[in-house]
C-alpha cells in the first residue's frame, strides 16, 4: 500500500493559513480598491507572464513557474481572478450596449495578449480556460449579441487553422479527450484512470491512501512521489 508523506499535511496547513491571511487582508481593502486598480493588476500580471516566459523554470518543455525559493509561483493561476475583475470592470465602464464596436475589438486584443503568452509557454489547457472566462463575461455583459455572434463565427472558422499549429502532443490530447477509448494506454491514460478511480470510489470513496488505482500502481507519477512502505 502506498504511504502518504506527513510533510504534505504540514505544507497544506501552511498554505491554508497563508490563504486565510490573504483573504482577510483582501477583504479589508474592499472591492472598490480592486476596481480602481483593476488595470494595474491586469498589466502587472501580464508583465509577470512575460517574465515567466523568459526566466521561468522549465519542466517537461514548459515554462510556467517562477522559483521564489519557498514555492514555485505560477502567475497564470493567480491572474485568473484579476482577469475576470478587469473585464467585468471594462465592460461596465464602456457603454458597449450602445454598439461601440472599436471598444469590443480593443477588449479582444487586450484579452488576447496574456492568452497568447500562456499558449506559448506552452499551456493549452489554461489558455482555453481564459478564452472560456472571456466568453462567459461577454455572454453576461451588455455587449450586443451580434458582436458575440461575430466573435463565435470567427473563432469557429479559425479553430481548424489553430489545430494544425498545435504541437503533436496537444493534438493527441484533444483527440484523446473527444474519444478517450482510442488511446487508453497513452494520451487518455490519466483520464481513463480518473474515471475508474471515481467510479470505484463511488460516493464515499475508498479512504485516504487506499485508492485502487494508486495502491495497485496504476499511477506512475504518484509512485515516483510517494514512497512504498513495507
Amino acid at each position: 500500500m502506498l504511504g502518504i508523506k506527513s510533510s504534505f499535511f504540514v505544507t497544506q496547513l501552511v498554505f491554508f493559513a497563508v490563504g486565510i491571511a490573504l483573504f482577510i487582508f483582501a477583504k479589508r481593502l474592499y472591492l472598490h480598491f480592486f476596481k480602481l486598480n483593476a488595470r494595474f493588476f491586469y498589466w502587472f500580471f501580464v508583465a509577470l507572464l512575460v517574465l515567466t516566459f523568459i526566466i521561468g523554470i522549465e519542466a517537461k518543455g514548459s515554462r510556467r513557474w517562477i522559483d521564489l525559493y519557498f514555492f514555485n509561483f505560477q502567475a497564470s493561476e493567480f491572474f485568473k481572478v484579476f482577469f475576470i475583475l478587469y473585464f467585468a470592470n471594462y465592460f461596465s465602464k464602456n457603454r458597449l450596449y450602445e454598439a461601440q464596436f472599436p471598444a469590443f475589438l480593443r477588449s479582444l486584443v487586450i484579452a488576447g495578449i496574456p492568452i497568447l503568452i500562456i499558449f506559448k509557454q506552452p499551456d493549452l489547457a489554461t489558455a482555453l480556460t481564459y478564452i472560456f472566462m472571456y466568453t462567459a463575461i461577454l455572454i453576461f455583459s451588455q455587449v450586443p449579441k451580434t458582436y458575440l455572434l461575430k466573435f463565435t463565427v470567427a473563432v469557429t472558422l479559425i479553430l481548424p487553422l489553430l489545430f494544425f499549429s498545435l504541437r503533436d502532443y496537444q493534438k493527441a490530447r484533444i483527440v484523446g479527450f473527444l474519444n478517450p477509448h482510442l488511446e487508453r494506454l497513452s494520451t487518455s491514460y490519466n483520464m481513463t484512470q480518473a474515471i475508474i478511480a471515481v467510479g470505484s470510489g463511488q460516493l464515499l470513496g475508498k479512504g485516504l491512501g487506499a485508492g485502487t488505482q494508486s495502491e495497485l500502481h496504476f499511477l506512475p507519477r504518484i509512485i515516483q512521489i510517494l514512497p512504498i512502505l513495507p
